[in-house]
């Protein structure tokens, strides 16, 4: 398997002002992981596993909606440590039903974590688009598949292959742009990424790797997934949340990002 050895952006930054409670109230974060959810279904009495969990906002959303455990693994120290101090039980319904582990999601999880084998979902929010390889993204796939019970689901967010960099609209919280001009629209393509962290003299730059659907196919039953299918994007049902008229326009197909779902 292939090893990522690269600094994570994550801890380079201050991240001091990361608020993804708030960030759900964006209509554009909303609208991507409220599809996330819906994808996901209901998750009560399940156990779940949230791959590059960040500071645990997907994983707690699991929680509270019933899950009966989550495990949330992620590459950076710091977000592992957002997210082991957001969970807290007063939180969320004062019961503590997640746990965190540092750990690079191309890398097997190592019997150490007290991750059950029987996992019904796996969740992976932009884990696949930092893959700098169709080697590790054939890597990221076995993890996704290792703790998931036989006719489990993976759903996972990463960069839509149809529209990989959106027009730039005013109320989005990060910009996308090509790096490599000749190669755009190629296998592996790089794009960076500049997130808000709450900071905004300190953005965290990030670099995503372009895949077509086709790839991430191959890849995904390469690692003994079946029924591979590409989600749009919905508005959320949330109806307090209303979407601004430039909004509807990042939302749908022309979305950079997709749900993807699979079956073991």
């Amino acid at each position: 398997m292939t090893k990522n050895n690269s600094t994570n952006p994550y801890d380079q930054c201050d991240l001091t002002g990361l608020d993804t409670t708030r960030d759900l109230k964006n209509p554009l974060t909303a609208a991507i992981y409220g599809t996330l959810l819906e994808v996901v279904g209901d998750v009560s009495g399940l156990l779940a596993l949230d791959l590059a969990c960040g500071d645990g906002h997907v994983a707690r959303l699991l929680a509270d909606q019933g899950a009966d455990w989550v495990w949330g693994l992620d590459v950076s120290h710091d977000m592992i440590r957002l997210a082991r101090t957001k969970s807290t039980p007063q939180d969320w319904n004062d019961v503590a039903k997640t746990e965190y582990f540092k750990h690079n999601c191309s890398e097997p999880i190592p019997d150490r974590f007290s991750v059950n084998n029987l996992c019904d979902i796996v969740t992976a929010a932009y884990l696949f688009n930092y893959a700098q390889t169709e080697d590790m993204l054939g890597s990221m796939c076995l993890v996704a598949a290792q703790k998931l019970k036989p006719g489990g689901k993976l759903v996972a967010i990463t960069v839509n292959p149809a529209n990989p960099v959106p027009d730039t609209v005013e109320g989005t919280s990060s910009t996308v742009r090509w790096l490599d001009e000749d190669g755009t629209w190629t296998e592996g393509s790089r794009l960076e990424v500049q997130v808000d962290t709450g900071n905004p003299q300190k953005p965290a730059i990030l670099v995503s790797w372009y895949w077509s659907a086709g790839v991430y196919k191959k890849w995904l039953e390469a690692a003994g997934f079946t029924d591979v299918k590409f989600i749009i994007i919905r508005p959320s049902a949330d109806e307090s949340i209303a979407v601004p008229t430039n909004l509807h326009l990042m939302i749908g197909r022309n979305c950079s990002s997709i749900v993807i779902t699979a079956t073991k």
